[in-house]
């Protein structure tokens, strides 16, 4: 693990993602440059790719994904989350999202593919890095959905 920057990092998954994804939604990063986590910068590249690819597969385009990062003092954990304005997530739903080979049951009827590792995988990851990470959602259609995970600060200390 290294001291990474959260904000040249997520400029560069931006990057490396298809231009026609990014370019349907208004991306709107509230990530300051001076935050910087002790994490795997591949690891954590993984994790938002993943995060970011699922909003392109289920929430409609022309909507916002908010980004953002907050840390209440240089020495607490940082608070990455994207929001999103998807069809959300059933609140019954919410505590199985991480598990191996889990679909939304809505997901297993539509057509859009996928084996249920992605979110698993994610969560391998950020814990490997000694962080946390969750979803939460009114469940109710339309007022999507966040994905928040923490990581330790760097400090120089």
């Amino acid at each position: 693990q290294e001291a990474t920057c959260v904000y040249q990092l997520l400029q560069e998954v931006l990057a490396c993602l298809a231009p026609q994804d990014v370019e349907s939604y208004t991306i709107c990063l509230h990530v300051s440059a001076q935050i910087i986590v002790w994490a795997d910068p591949l690891l954590l590249r993984q994790v938002l790719q993943n995060l970011l690819s699922n909003i392109f597969k289920y929430v409609p385009r022309q909507t916002e994904i908010h980004i953002e990062t907050t840390q209440a003092t240089p020495s607490s954990p940082v608070l990455l989350s994207i929001q999103d304005a998807g069809p959300g997530i059933p609140l019954e739903e919410l505590p199985l999202l991480f598990g191996k080979f889990v679909r939304l049951k809505r997901n297993l009827a539509g057509t859009t593919r996928g084996m249920g590792l992605g979110l698993y995988i994610c969560k391998q990851l950020v814990e490997a890095m000694k962080g946390r990470i969750w979803a939460e959602s009114s469940g109710r259609p339309g007022e999507g959905c966040r994905f928040c995970l923490t990581l330790p600060p760097f400090s120089l200390s």
